[in-house]
């Protein structure tokens, strides 16, 4: 399978594909603590345990489905604006992930495009780019928000291949929970696991064909 890959990328892989919160910038830490803010209001508390396999990954719309089914869609839509809200009020020091400004930079030199395609609304976008310093960085950003069907569903990558006019098979995509790695499988895209939110064993029985911490060891010439 690795030479296979390698084989593969030697042959002209033309594209990487990012997640957002958790992959490129770890704001993860910072949206737990927001939900678990806003949901005490409600008289719930997660845990880091149900916030990583149930909510990571997800849209603040879903996740108010999730904790209230019962609730009408208004409510749903205002606990969402409430969570995202709060998040942009207490999320400070947001970084790139260590070595992604590398491979970026790498990605350019090689004349590989480059996406980012997340679940965030387009607000928290402007604000987490903004503050690790990424604007401008990605050729094009996909955003659930202009999409009739979020992640786990494939449509956000297939977006991305379609934007980028860049085949599945020539493309890489790097994330970090259950619902971008179904995504990105189901669009035909290979992934890189990130252990942000999740151990390595459930990434790769999601479908990661690797995983790792961060970009430090990742390079363009060991890419299978």
């Amino acid at each position: 399978m690795r030479r296979k890959w390698a084989a593969r990328y030697e042959q002209g892989m033309k594209a990487l594909l990012f997640d957002m919160d958790g992959t490129a910038v770890d704001t993860e830490p910072q949206h737990l603590k927001a939900l678990r803010s806003l949901l005490r209001d409600y008289g719930a508390d997660p845990d880091i345990a149900h916030f990583h396999e149930k909510v990571a990954g997800r849209t603040s719309y879903s996740v108010a489905q999730s904790f209230f089914p019962d609730a009408t869609p208004e409510d749903w839509r205002a606990f969402s604006v409430a969570k995202e809200r709060r998040f942009r009020d207490i999320a400070d020091g947001l970084t790139p992930a260590p070595g992604l400004v590398r491979l970026l930079d790498a990605a350019a030199r090689s004349g590989l495009r480059t996406a980012l395609v997340t679940n965030s609304p387009v607000e928290n976008v402007d604000f987490v780019l903004g503050r690790a310093g990424l604007e401008g960085r990605f050729d094009t950003v996909v955003l659930a928000g202009d999409l009739p069907r979020p992640k786990p569903d494939p449509l956000a990558y297939l977006t991305a291949l379609q934007r980028l006019d860049i085949a599945a098979e020539d493309a890489l995509a790097f994330e970090d929970s259950l619902p971008g790695i179904t995504s990105a499988t189901g669009a035909g895209v290979r992934v890189v696991g990130l252990t942000t939110s999740l151990s390595g064993a459930a990434l790769l029985q999601a479908g990661a064909c690797r995983i790792m911490a961060d970009f430090t060891g990742f390079s363009l010439a060991n890419a299978a």
